[in-house]
């Protein structure tokens, strides 16, 4: 009687340890991303379609540095040539979950620019967290105020910088903040119908793909999407 009550706590304490330990790997499991983790000074600024120059790269490198000190916000701008067979939104959702964009504690802050250069296509991916500061028609129309003029005309560095300014002037009026090298009168002060996601003529996000956003959103962390061809 003995020697079964001892091989049922035996048994107890391994499947309580198993499952303990199967909680830590999920906790410490990181998807697998489409492009190795940048490190270093430049970790928020990855251009591997070769198409910002040195200079701008190092400017928006120290307003993103920036941000993340002063407001723990994590901004992450990504070039590639493609995307390849992969849609944008999951290439982008991948580097957004597998770089774990976002500051690790707190409110977990983060936003992620990617832009397919050959593909002529952007994708901007919020967290939650940040939605209500940088709603969808916001950050819309700041992305086709701020990147597709200088992006049509091949000005790729110039694009991002005036996207990244519109967006950290934004929120430092917003949270209260400020960072050197800023203009504060990129700050986007207006409301926006939430509801025109796209204007006529752009390239359309269909109801059904926008439900299938929604839906990969809550999946994958409360990440939301916005996307548009340049």
């Amino acid at each position: 009687m003995q020697t079964q009550r001892l091989t049922f706590s035996v048994r107890i304490f391994v499947l309580l340890y198993l499952l303990a330990c199967a909680g830590v790997a999920r906790a410490q499991f990181k998807p697998e991303a489409p492009l190795p983790q940048p490190t270093g000074f430049s970790k928020y600024v990855t251009d591997s379609a070769n198409v910002v120059d040195p200079a701008t790269k190092d400017r928006l490198a120290t307003i993103l540095n920036r941000l993340k000190e002063r407001a723990d916000i994590e901004f992450a701008v990504v070039t590639v040539p493609t995307t390849g067979d992969t849609p944008i939104f999951d290439y982008s959702l991948a580097v957004a979950r597998g770089w774990g964009i976002g500051s690790k504690e707190g409110e977990q802050n983060g936003l992620l620019l990617l832009v397919a250069v050959n593909d002529h296509k952007y994708q901007v991916q919020v967290s939650r967290h940040l939605e209500g500061d940088l709603p969808d028609g916001l950050v819309g129309q700041i992305a086709r105020q701020r990147l597709r003029g200088p992006f049509q005309q091949g000005n790729y560095g110039q694009g991002l910088t005036d996207f990244v300014q519109a967006v950290v002037a934004t929120l430092a009026e917003k949270r209260n903040f400020s960072i050197e090298g800023i203009d504060q009168s990129y700050a986007y002060r207006g409301t926006t119908d939430n509801s025109r996601r796209v204007e006529a003529g752009d390239s359309a996000v269909s109801a059904a793909a926008e439900t299938s956003a929604a839906e990969a959103r809550a999946e994958a962390g409360n990440i939301e999407m916005r996307n548009d061809e340049c």
